[in-house]
């Protein structure tokens, strides 16, 4: 791999320091963001800490990495006291999950194994490729640098003292006099081989500690370390495939040039300092995930594991899907299909090496570890394939996707063969549910409980795209595509008339009553929802919006029912409403702008032929819940879940329905919009006029004509359009009406 060999002026350290006040720290680093930001250095948007406080929630984690690169690096802090950190930063082996191979130093007279660490850090900087802090305590700088499989690190120090480095993990070796290896088993076995510069006065081992130890008259000290799923050797050829060097600025100057071009397939003209850094943010976040561990030719598979050969299809994984199948698959579809490709082949292969054969929900280095609900790489497939993206054989994925749907429960958080539950779904069309002072009669549902009315709805989305991967297979298939088809419409059976909204019923068929749409359901509503109340799945129904907006009443009638939700109030105090319900946060009325479930529903005014409400809904939601600030978004993130919101809703276009070849279009934040694609074309967004008040679209013209819809054809989209939207401060309400965007009725 090619690394250039030139410095990154900004991060260079000298060896003396002038003590500065925090306050001045951060005007030099916001300042420096601001003079650096622009088209042609975009890695310099991303702010990873952006959202890394939560009051409720799990905020995100600055994660140092290159695009879906095996190496995550994050600083593991104190939860009391963030200016307190555990470790040097830590090789994160899954999204939010544990971490691998405990690095600390220290200078003192007296050296020795270090039983544990603790640091005071200040002067923290964080870039997606380069993290630096100086360490107060023990008087050095710190700075890490990742590749894809390795990483370097560098400590630069102040004192004369004697330094000793520390490594712990499971078992740790000596190869030679600057050269170590470690593994750790952490769910499955990661293996580092390291070496330092420069060589070491003395080199101690017990069990799960190396301690590389220097005199007084070293000032600088460097480790390299390739990471490996596969063996201690793969660990070496990786680090010596990817870095040669000790230069850790030759390192951070190719991770830059990296994150640049990934960033580079989406550039914007306009908007404020706060839109492009909101927005690029939001696209670093999406490439955390899936990871690429492929390592060179061949990848450790935690559903069966064994060594496989990727015969040249990369093997990703560590996926959430019922987050990310909504937005962030179908933003790699239109900017970077050909690794979309690899990462469906991913899922197939998983399912494959299972020994039950069945599709995973949640992928991790260690297989599935299933959670929430539906079976949403289903919809994540179907939506590459009827966009074009061939590179996957749809029959093998309609087989997998048939089993799967057939064969499992769908029993939230459970992996495991069908129960009388499903088996009264099939019978019914509807998953029956309890009342909240009847105790619980399936012996195989878990803490996480029925979500009887989650799961009908998500079970029909599913349902619908294998009846089109069946449809799409033609005449062998007709059978499956009618019994899938009937079953994609099964969310009808708990659609209440009176209230127009979702509603559990008991296994007789008879409504659950007395109900509150905003308290019931016990905590996070998981009784009958999932981390959400009724109101928000009041709208769960992406695949047949038009279906929904006929059931209440025509688009008047739907459009109200959405103006209500979000003036309805909370019923309760907050305190007691996110006690219940703390996945609902970031209020607007009913509405919640923290959950993966609710980033559709502005966009759902489109679908009654009222756009100008989802310009004014949307572009509210980006001002008021993603800020460039520690306390930015709105939710938990999920690794690519909610911004992918924050990024389609700013270039002013959405995937309403992950499976239907068409978007959604709203109102950009940016004066010019160019989306990249793999094919070599270039989707251009121009919105004339736009500013914070002008987010109304006035007119707006496709190729130069006339273009009077409020969606736009993928097809439209690849091969190079330029939609142009002439903006202003009222709303054009007769604007994007001339046809409804299309549902799955219309295409069925």
């Amino acid at each position: 791999m090619r690394i250039p060999h030139f410095l990154i002026s900004v991060f260079s350290k000298h060896q003396t320091r002038t003590k500065t006040s925090s306050k001045c720290w951060l005007f030099v680093i916001i300042f420096g963001m601001h003079c650096a930001c622009n088209n042609d250095n975009l890695a310099d948007c991303v702010n990873p800490l952006m959202g890394s406080v939560s009051q409720i929630l799990e905020p995100t984690v600055p994660t140092i990495h290159l695009p879906n690169g095996m190496v995550r690096l994050v600083p593991v802090k104190s939860e009391s006291n963030p200016e307190l950190t555990s470790s040097f930063p830590r090789f994160l082996t899954s999204h939010r999950g544990a971490y691998v191979f405990d690095i600390g130093c220290t200078q003192h007279p007296s050296l020795g194994t270090q039983g544990s660490f603790s640091f005071e850090h200040d002067e923290e900087i964080f870039r997606p490729y380069l993290y630096s802090a100086y360490i107060v305590d023990e008087e050095f700088d710190l700075r890490v640098a990742p590749c894809y499989q390795s990483a370097i690190f560098e400590m630069t120090f102040s004192g004369n003292h004697q330094k000793s480095i520390t490594i712990r993990g499971s078992r740790v070796s000596k190869i030679s006099e600057n050269t170590i290896s470690v593994s750790e088993r952490v769910n499955v076995a990661h293996y580092l081989y390291g070496q330092v510069d420069p060589q070491p006065l003395q080199i101690d081992i017990d069990e799960s500690h190396i301690v590389l130890k220097y005199g007084e008259d070293v000032k600088k000290v460097s480790l390299r370390c390739g990471i490996s799923l596969i063996s201690a050797e793969q660990a070496k050829t990786n680090l010596e495939r990817e870095i040669k060097t000790f230069d850790l600025d030759a390192v951070a100057a190719f991770g830059k040039e990296e994150w640049n071009k990934a960033l580079g397939k989406i550039k914007v003209v306009g908007g404020t300092e706060q839109d492009r850094a909101v927005l690029y943010t939001s696209m670093y976040r999406i490439c955390e995930r899936m990871v690429c561990i492929s390592e060179d030719g061949k990848y450790y598979s935690g559903f069966d594991g064994n060594i496989h050969e990727d015969k040249g299809v990369h093997f990703y994984t560590d996926d959430w899907i019922w987050d990310t199948f909504r937005g962030a698959h179908p933003l790699r579809v239109l900017i970077e299909s050909k690794k979309e490709n690899d990462m469906i082949y991913s899922y197939l292969r998983m399912a494959e090496q299972s020994d039950d054969g069945w599709l995973p929900t949640f992928p991790e280095v260690n297989g599935d570890s299933h959670r929430m609900n539906g079976k949403h790489c289903i919809a994540m497939m179907w939506d590459a394939y009827c966009k074009g993206m061939c590179g996957f054989n749809l029959t093998e994925a309609f087989l997998v996707s048939n089993k799967t749907q057939m064969e499992a429960t769908l029993i939230p958080w459970k992996r495991q063969s069908r129960t009388d539950l499903d088996a009264f779904f099939a019978e019914n069309d509807y998953y029956p549910g309890l009342r909240e002072d009847e105790s619980e009669t399936c012996w195989e549902v878990g803490d996480e409980l029925r979500q009887c009315v989650a799961i009908s709805q998500a079970a029909s989305y599913d349902n619908w795209c294998i009846a089109q991967m069946a449809k799409a297979l033609g005449s062998d298939y007709k059978k499956e595509y009618r019994i899938f088809m009937r079953r994609a419409f099964n969310y009808r059976a708990l659609f209440k008339p009176d209230t127009k909204f979702f509603h559990p019923r008991d296994k007789e068929g008879r409504w659950i009553m007395p109900f509150d749409y905003r308290m019931s359901g016990g905590y996070g509503g998981r009784m009958y929802y999932d981390e959400n109340n009724g109101w928000t799945y009041r709208w769960d129904v992406q695949h047949a919006p038009a279906d929904l907006v006929s059931l209440m009443g025509g688009d008047a009638s739907f459009a109200d029912a959405m103006d209500s939700m979000f003036k309805e109030p909370l019923g309760t105090s907050r305190p007691n409403f996110w006690g219940q319900w703390p996945d609902q946060t970031a209020n607007v009325g009913q509405f919640t702008m923290a959950n993966e479930c609710s980033m559709h529903i502005p966009w759902y005014y489109n679908h009654a032929l009222h756009p100008w409400k989802t310009q004014k809904m949307v572009h509210c939601m980006l001002k008021e819940w993603f800020r460039n600030d520690i306390m930015g978004v709105p939710g938990d993130e999920d690794g690519g879940g909610l911004s992918a919101f924050a990024v389609f809703s700013s270039i002013g276009f959405y995937p309403f329905t992950p499976g239907i070849p068409a978007y959604l279009i709203g109102s950009p934040l940016f004066e010019e919009v160019q989306v990249k694609m793999e094919n070599g074309k270039t989707f251009t967004i121009k919105a004339e006029g736009v500013s914070e008040y002008n987010k109304y679209i006035q007119s707006a013209t496709l190729n130069g004509k006339t273009y009077n819809k409020c969606f736009i054809s993928h097809w439209d989209v690849v091969k190079g359009s330029t939609l142009v939207l002439k903006m202003g401060d009222k709303p054009n309400k007769n604007w994007g009406i001339e046809e409804r965007p299309p549902s799955s009725e219309q295409l069925s």
